[in-house]
């Protein structure tokens, strides 16, 4: 998981891996549960000069979150599927993301639409699994390794319950961003004052 946090300098918070962006100005935590990648990651940022912005946070997202206080601007989380939902709903409940923040999380096109309305005005039926751009579906496996196929069928149900969860929290927007296996994007919904 990767944050950003504005607050002069910028900063910034990652759940994903060992792999940090920003620029000169922003503070980058990046949250990394693998004590060796941890190290590597360690390693690349001192070797690149940017260890005093580009920080790792060795532990499990649902250790690290709990202890974060001040939020963050934007927010990428790309960690296990059964994850996901613990660590978007402690993101919001503890106010880790700011008012202006956005959260994106990777793999958003597992998507389970059932009567929604879309941009174009269309009403959607969809009920789809998509996995390295192709869709998951138990009768149709051609692009997806039968012997993988279980697992992402089962990674289908737990994004499909995740973005269900977004999109019936009252607090959010959620908009989903049609890039290769997808990204969600989520924000606090905009009052009248804002």
């Amino acid at each position: 998981m990767r944050g950003q946090r504005r607050q002069r300098p910028r900063e910034s918070m990652d759940q994903c891996d060992a792999h940090g962006h920003g620029t000169d100005t922003q503070q980058i935590y990046t949250v990394e549960g693998d004590a060796e990648l941890a190290a590597t990651a360690r390693q690349t940022f001192q070797r690149h000069g940017c260890q005093d912005r580009v920080h790792v946070l060795e532990g499990r997202v649902n250790q690290i979150l709990p202890n974060l206080t001040d939020p963050f601007d934007i927010v990428f989380v790309d960690i296990e599927f059964s994850a996901y939902l613990p660590a978007v709903q402690s993101i919001l409940d503890g106010r880790l993301l700011a008012d202006d923040g956005i959260i994106l999380v990777d793999n958003g096109t597992t998507v389970h639409l059932k009567n929604q309305l879309c941009l174009t005005g269309v009403i959607l039926n969809i009920e789809a699994v998509f996995a390295r751009g192709f869709v998951v579906d138990k009768n149709n496996s051609a692009n997806i390794d039968p012997l993988e196929l279980d697992r992402w069928v089962q990674a289908g149900e737990l994004m499909q319950a995740f973005n269900r969860a977004l999109m019936d929290d009252p607090r959010i927007d959620v908009t989903l961003l049609p890039i290769f296996d997808g990204v969600s994007r989520v924000r606090w919904k905009r009052t009248e004052k804002q």
